[in-house]
């Protein structure tokens, strides 16, 4: 089988296969099939750089593979640059990421098309949506996180911790829910000399608030004593600098509004962090376990969001600050009493995201999907329990009863 992967990618990414992008994962996924010989050829073409077309020139492939946004698609010369790009590929698959129940209307032009024949989604939350909105074929290919030794957690060099760390990481939007974060920690922790949280952020458009202002602000006005330290990291940071940051901290805090996968929650699992996070779209799938704590919420208007193409109508939850505070007083606690035995037992996160979506998991899907085969994920791994948990959810949306 021979294929052509169209994704926006980094080499350092693709070459390890964790702490980047899910399209880089996928990718590390792809270059080890090829090496096993489970498929006979591969060509990248990297949508972040100029593509270089002449790597598909004259070439046909069994399977194209295009990761992107399904807004650009509204735009004829993009889909005409697309089509002359794929006219070697017998079948056209589309990963498509969205983090909001229902998926946009504008996209419906998408679903039936002759642009793509099959469509993939990184999380059962996604993959519902996609089946009650296409007749094409929709798969399950979740992303792949490399566990090693050198990625987990000294649990030894964790017994002389002197601070209670909280991270939290991801886009500087509402969505990301960091006045959640900010206003939950600020709020646990006033009186406490021995936690801080760091905050490491990017910015996606002009358009949000400064995140310095934004934590000044509120702690300004949820903090009395000013002991709840926070930090902020912006900077760059390699797949081995993130590794680092996840072992130099001492849980997750993870309140987002939604998700289409949850990378970071996957992430902080995998060198044997806890992880806090909002029990709603696919983060619950990444999340579950005995370690980490599912925050209640409630549902409502996914707002602040219509410059990245949220439209009036779509959904996302919203984490109950109360229960954060909870949440983040027992880790504390726990942490506080016996530091060896928390990082002892939140150590067991490692194998779950090795068994969750370890390579065998990964490339078994891709074959599943490839192949067309009967179902959204193989038999071994379909969970129908996150399906119908989600379909549910859906169908209680576009019923108004959410």
């Amino acid at each position: 089988m021979k294929i052509l992967y169209m994704a926006p990618v980094a080499n350092f990414e693709s070459k390890d296969g964790g702490y980047g992008t899910g399209s880089s994962s996928i990718l590390y996924v792809l270059n080890r099939m090829l090496k096993e010989k489970r498929i006979d050829d591969l060509v990248v073409l990297n949508t972040t750089k100029s593509i270089d077309v002449s790597l598909t020139t004259g070439k046909q492939f069994d399977v194209g593979i295009v990761v992107g946004n399904p807004n650009s698609f509204s735009n004829k010369q993009v889909v005409d640059s697309f089509k002359y790009i794929l006219q070697g590929c017998k079948k056209k698959y589309f990963v498509v990421l969205w983090e909001t129940m229902p998926l946009p209307k504008k996209w419906d032009f998408l679903w039936n098309n002759d642009l793509f024949d099959v469509f993939l989604a990184p999380s059962y939350f996604v993959g519902v949506q996609l089946s009650r909105v296409t007749s094409k074929p929709v798969y399950y290919q979740p992303y792949y996180f490399n566990v090693t030794e050198k990625n987990k957690i000294d649990i030894e060099k964790k017994q002389k911790e002197n601070k209670f760390t909280v991270l939290w990481m991801g886009q500087n939007t509402a969505r990301k829910g960091v006045n959640e974060a900010v206003v939950s920690f600020s709020r646990a922790f006033d009186n406490v000399n021995d936690v801080q949280m760091v905050m490491k952020y990017h910015d996606l458009s002009q358009l949000e608030t400064n995140i310095e202002s934004t934590i000044k602000a509120l702690a300004l006005t949820n903090q009395s004593c000013k002991n709840a330290k926070i930090y902020t990291l912006d900077k760059q940071l390699t797949p081995l600098d993130i590794s680092n940051l996840y072992k130099s901290s001492s849980i997750l805090l993870f309140p987002s509004r939604g998700e289409g996968f949850g990378l970071p929650i996957g992430e902080a699992m995998s060198v044997g962090l806890p992880v806090i996070y909002t029990d709603w779209s696919s983060s619950p799938e990444v999340g579950e376990s005995p370690c980490n704590y599912p925050l209640k919420y409630s549902i409502d208007e996914a707002v602040s969001m219509y410059q990245y193409g949220y439209e009036i109508g779509l959904k996302y939850s919203y984490p109950n600050i109360s229960d954060t505070i909870k949440a983040l007083h027992f880790y504390y606690n726990k942490w506080k009493e016996d530091k060896i035995k928390y990082y002892e037992l939140t150590r067991k996160n490692i194998d779950i995201i090795k068994d969750r979506f370890g390579y065998e998991v990964t490339s078994d899907c891709l074959e599943h999907a490839f192949k067309e085969k009967e179902g959204f994920a193989p038999s071994t791994v379909f969970d129908i329990k996150h399906w119908d948990r989600n379909m549910n959810q859906y169908n209680n949306i576009i019923k108004g009863e959410l």
